[in-house]
């Protein structure tokens, strides 16, 4: 697992209370990374790839998109967090193409706790 995040401090708490359940739970071939995507993206290619890239906190669908498929492993998974808008928009099939890639989706709709507010989990299967 890589969690990929800003440079804030907030960011690296969660990441070491992330690197904590890893250790408690215990999880085998499961990492926590502090790493912007841009510069995991340059570090890996053409090395390892994942089986799930998690992506939040990013403006547009199409940017953690780009910055993910890269890093996906063949019939790996993208799971983009989004806000209310800028959603993954899939085709007649139901796919989201990406630069020669098609991904099939799922979307989860979930309601913020105390509003009146949701947000979307979109789930990306890659179709290679």
């Amino acid at each position: 697992m890589t969690r990929i995040g800003s440079e804030e401090w907030l960011t690296l708490v969660k990441i070491n209370f992330v690197r904590h359940v890893i250790r408690q739970m215990p999880l085998k071939g499961v990492e926590a990374m502090h790493i912007r995507a841009e510069s995991l993206a340059d570090d890996v290619s053409p090395g390892p790839l994942f089986d799930v890239v998690v992506c939040r906190a990013l403006s547009e669908s199409s940017a953690a998109l780009a910055l993910a498929k890269p890093l996906l492993a063949p019939g790996g998974r993208i799971i983009l967090y989004r806000g209310p808008g800028n959603c993954a928009k899939p085709n007649s099939n139901g796919q989201v193409a990406v630069k020669g890639a098609d991904f099939l989706q799922t979307v989860i709709t979930y309601p913020l706790p105390y509003t009146h507010f949701s947000r979307r989990i979109d789930i990306l299967d890659y179709r290679s």
